[in-house]
């Protein structure tokens, strides 16, 4: 059963903690709000399993004038990928995976992969890879695999055809295949490039275990700890939650996407990204960062 939420112990010292520079943090994050860098936002500190700072500042829904609240269903973005790399090490613990495997072998669409020549100008310009793809060089972003935000006509494609955050792709294995189709940006192994390889790794745990990724996610890690709001959708009963989401202009925070019409809404959401799509409440990602800290385990799971 979850626990009840901890509350800042009351002398954060014993922590090993200075609670005079503890207490800066909230100017800092009103002058962000202020300024105009962000709507609003928390901040949760916590060492040894007990929470020695939280704090929030700001608007959720600057329009509705809602306030930064610490129970808010956020966007967690690419803080989706430590969940996914823990899934892929579970199955790794129970021989169902290994690091070193080329990813062909549960993959195939990756087999007999291009490179593109330096200076390419065109996707067809290539040089058969030397060597496959191997799951440590997905998890380390050495794959030669690009992302939406790369450089040249790989990062280009990647926006344009695979972008990774597109919620309604039309399913994680079909994007998968899409990205499988574009060459590689450099000789797997030779090079870091921050990547879409745990989305690619997403897709592994989905073909090794025999569940889609989101089931995966909420059977094997979510439930055990009792991240209860965590998930890759948010239920209509908690849409009120959810943040607005805001772009950063030249003339200030513009509303990019209304809590009611947001992607993320249940029903919504048909693929489910390894790298990516995850939202989720502080305290769950406290409880998931606790896990890691423990070794393994919280609370007997």
């Amino acid at each position: 059963m979850r626990k009840p939420l901890t509350e800042p112990i009351p002398y954060p010292a014993q922590l090993g903690f200075d609670a005079v520079r503890l207490a800066r943090l909230k100017p800092w994050m009103q002058r962000y709000v202020d300024s105009g860098r962000w709507p609003g936002g928390a901040v949760l500190i916590a060492r040894k399993g007990q929470i020695a700072f939280f704090d929030c500042a700001g608007d959720a829904n600057i329009e509705k004038r809602q306030p930064w609240r610490r129970d808010l269903i956020c966007r967690i973005y690419s803080m989706t990928k430590p969940v996914t790399a823990v899934s892929l090490l579970m199955l790794c613990e129970e021989a169902q995976v290994h690091l070193d495997d080329p990813v062909e072998a549960y993959l195939p669409e990756f087999r007999n992969q291009q490179v593109l020549i330096q200076g390419a100008t065109s996707l067809d310009q290539t040089v058969p890879a030397k060597t496959a793809i191997t799951i440590h060089q997905l998890l380390t972003h050495t794959s030669g695999l690009s992302l939406f935000t790369g450089p040249g006509i790989l990062g280009e494609a990647y926006a344009n055809e695979v972008l990774g955050l597109n919620l309604g792709f039309g399913g994680l294995d079909r994007m998968v295949r899409r990205i499988a189709e574009l060459p590689l940006d450099f000789e797997p192994g030779t090079r870091w490039q921050y990547s879409a390889g745990l989305d690619v790794i997403g897709r592994v745990v989905e073909v090794a275990s025999g569940m889609p990724l989101d089931r995966f996610f909420a059977t094997r890690i979510f439930e055990p700890l009792g991240m209860t709001d965590t998930a890759f959708s948010v239920p209509d009963l908690s849409i009120g939650r959810f943040p607005a989401m805001y772009e950063t202009t030249a003339a200030g925070l513009v509303l990019n996407e209304e809590p009611e019409r947001s992607a993320w809404r249940e029903g919504r959401v048909d693929t489910f990204c390894g790298g990516g799509g995850l939202i989720g409440t502080i305290d769950d990602y406290w409880r998931f960062c606790e896990m890691l800290r423990s070794g393994g385990e919280l609370d007997g799971a």
